[in-house]
């Protein structure tokens, strides 16, 4: 193993335990700082240690404590320690680094960049969704008040799901067997006379996890009936074979219910901002990138508090996501163009 690849690692190691700022970010962000900062100009009384000549600020320290869980009084000081360590062990390995003339590959100079416009993008975000008032109380209680189906009411639902794969020729002669069929088994055994591939899987759905207009269909179907889904390769036969209450009570459901309309709400203000921006500025196509001007979708601006921009709303009935032993879950993407 070479020297280079030892000092990458051993980088990489340090920041493992970094919150939300991405590995890659954070390490070239330090080599940037490391590189330029003059810590020469630190006061005594904000030295927590030095290392050869660099010295390491008792504001650094805190910076990377205000990045991990908070911790009990008792703990603190050991913790306040244990991150002194790993920035003494970062300036050391930062410093091989420099020595190596890491810092001025093409590959890191960029990763610092793009670091700085990810950083510095961020923030902008965090300012800017900062604006406005939180949700009233009475805008949650009405929330919670119209949506019994998520809550009071809420229900989930076990599922089998017959995934098909097959073009729309080979799938229309099916069509009606598969409406009539009363099992995914069935469905199933439809599927393989014809010669298709398929496989049947196992899920269990609430409100939360399929758009309302689908959950409306899902709810509604009697034992032994199924609704087919056109999907991107195939389709998709779904069976509901029970059901059972799962309520959320109003005092789990109502500080959900505040984040989620608080997140909604960052993330209306994100896609308002930036459709003005992209408005008020000149963006031009060039090179092999003209000829698909416009094609694709906004480029999302970094993550807030709110989660990613742009990506779809998580519902305020449940905190907890399906879990992949769970088996497949009809998922919203999926969903949405069956029902086009």
């Amino acid at each position: 193993m070479s020297v280079r690849t030892q000092v990458s690692q051993r980088i990489l190691a340090l920041h493992a335990p970094m919150g939300s700022v991405t590995v890659a970010a954070a390490v070239v962000l330090t080599l940037l700082l490391g590189a330029c900062g003059k810590k020469s100009e630190i006061g005594p009384t904000q030295v927590a240690a030095k290392v050869g000549k660099e010295e390491i600020s008792v504001h650094q320290v805190n910076f990377l404590l205000k990045r991990q869980p908070p911790v009990p009084a008792a703990q603190q000081d050991k913790v306040r320690q244990e991150a002194l360590e790993r920035l003494i062990d970062q300036e050391l390995v930062l410093a091989k680094a420099r020595e190596l003339k890491l810092d001025r590959e093409p590959d890191v100079i960029q990763a610092i960049e793009a670091a700085k416009r990810e950083i510095v993008a961020r923030a902008y975000v965090s300012r800017m969704t900062s604006q406005g008032s939180k949700p009233t109380p009475e805008a949650i209680k009405a929330y919670h008040d119209g949506h019994s189906q998520m809550f009071a009411q809420r229900k989930v639902y076990d599922v089998q799901e017959v995934n098909v794969q097959g073009t729309p020729d080979k799938l229309a002669p099916l069509a009606e067997r598969l409406k009539a069929a009363k099992t995914a088994d069935e469905a199933n055994a439809l599927v393989r006379s014809a010669s298709l591939l398929s496989e049947v899987r196992g899920s269990t759905v609430g409100p939360e996890n399929v758009p309302p207009a689908l959950f409306t269909r899902l709810a509604a179907l009697p034992a032994g009936q199924s609704m087919v889904l056109n999907v991107p390769g195939g389709a998709k036969v779904v069976f509901v074979t029970s059901s059972r209450a799962a309520p959320v009570d109003e005092a789990t459901a109502l500080p959900r219910i505040a984040d989620f309309l608080d997140n909604s709400r960052k993330r209306e203000l994100i896609e308002k901002d930036l459709k003005e921006l992209r408005a008020a500025s000149k963006v031009e196509y060039l090179g092999a990138f003209a000829s698909g001007a416009g094609a694709a979708a906004p480029s999302q601006l970094p993550p807030t508090a709110a989660g990613p921009a742009m990506s779809p709303s998580p519902s305020p009935a449940t905190s907890e996501a399906p879990s992949a032993a769970s088996g497949a879950v009809i998922d919203a993407a999926t969903i949405n163009r069956g029902l086009k």
